[in-house]
Formats: structure tokens, sequence, C-alpha cells
């Protein structure tokens, strides 16, 4: 795929944004949902558990599950991202954070819940966005003109910055207004989303760039 240029002229975020092509606004778009579903999944589910949680150790675990996973996968998930067609990843792991939020979303609304269960599908949660921001960051080369780099992670940067604090901020409200369950079912339609705007960029067909080397020596390497 050739790549795409974004114009040096429009160094402003929003007339970078209104300036650059269709693919690169897919991109944008599936990237900020995604990264609003990350930001607010653990405030959502920690404060979701401490409602329907009377243990407090439930507190501890469970939000670990997710996070641990996802510490320990990042190395691999980069790997991942240079040898496969990163729109695929992007698409894959947001469905599966979909469907595993979506998950522990029903556990909370039928009042099914239990630590144990809600843990491992935060485990696989973890593992999923360990993937997501290596091919974010591979795939963005491919979209932007190197001219234009810099300005567009200046813009996504800002955004991703504020959607740090609207986050967590957002999934707290949800949770007092409504209940846990539904704060979850919102960031599962967050994922949903995002796969959904994420699978509209053209693939690069660019799979892998390390010739023949073998898949255990880059995380070790790393």
């Amino acid at each position: 795929m050739n790549a795409a240029a974004i114009s040096p002229l429009f160094p402003g975020p929003i007339l970078l944004l209104a300036a650059a092509p269709t693919q690169f606004r897919w991109y944008f778009a599936g990237q900020t949902v995604s990264q609003l579903g990350s930001s607010m999944a653990p405030g959502a589910l920690a404060l979701a558990v401490l409602d329907a949680s009377a243990q407090a150790g439930d507190l501890g675990l469970v939000p670990a599950a997710r996070i641990l996973p996802m510490l320990g996968s990042m190395l691999i998930g980069g790997v991942v991202a240079d040898r496969l067609p990163r729109r695929l990843i992007l698409v894959t792991a947001n469905l599966g954070s979909a469907l595993t939020q979506g998950a522990i979303a029903v556990l909370l609304l039928t009042g099914h819940y239990a630590a144990w269960p809600i843990a491992g599908l935060g485990l696989l949660n973890g593992v999923l966005g360990a993937f997501t921001s290596p091919a974010l960051r591979g795939l963005l080369p491919e979209l932007v003109a190197k001219g234009g780099l810099q300005a567009t992670n200046a813009l996504l940067g800002t955004v991703k910055n504020g959607i740090k604090v609207f986050g967590p901020a957002l999934s707290g409200v949800l949770v007092v207004a409504a209940d846990g369950g539904m704060a979850i079912v919102l960031d599962a339609l967050t994922y949903l989303l995002a796969a959904v705007f994420l699978a509209r960029p053209p693939p690069s067909g660019r799979i892998a760039t390390r010739g023949r080397r073998h898949f255990a020596r880059d995380p070790r390497e790393g």
C-alpha cells in the first residue's frame, strides 16, 4: 500500500485531522475509541467488583488479573505485530475485548458475580490489550507519510492524554448513575466500535520485516 501523505502545511491538530486522508480518519477514530475503552476498563471493573462483592480481596484480585498479563505480554504483542497484518491484530483484539467485557457485564447484570470467572475474563482482556498498542504504533507509519509523523503523533498524544483523564471519570459516573454492569456494557461497546473503525483502513500487506529470525528470539532481545 502506498503511504498516504498528510501535508506538513497543516501543523495544527484540528487542521491536521481535517486535511488527513479518509483511511487515517478511520484509524484515528478507532484508536480513540479503543483507548477510551482501555482507560474505562480498570476503573469500571474495580468499581463494579466493589459494588458486587463483599470480599475485600476481590478488589485486588480482579484488577491484577487484567494488568499483570497485559504487562507480561507486551513484548510478545510487539513481535506478533511485526509478523502479522496489524489491521487483523487490531480488529481481532478489539473484538475479543468486546466479548470478554460483555461476558463480565452479563455475570454482573444477572447477579452471577464470582471473583475467579471474572478474573479469568479480565486476564484474557489484559492479554488482548497487550497486542493492541504495538499494532497501533506499527500501523501508523503505513498510513502517514514520514513528513507528517511528528504532527500526527502530537495529535494522537494530545487525544491520548485527554482520554486518560476522561475515561476513568466517565466509568465512575456510569457506575454511580447506573451500576457496574452497565458501565462494563458501555466499555464492551467501545471495543466493538473500535473494531469496526479499525477494519476500514486497507491492509498494508507487510507481514514480516526480520527475515527468518526465530519467533522466541525477539522477545528475549527486547
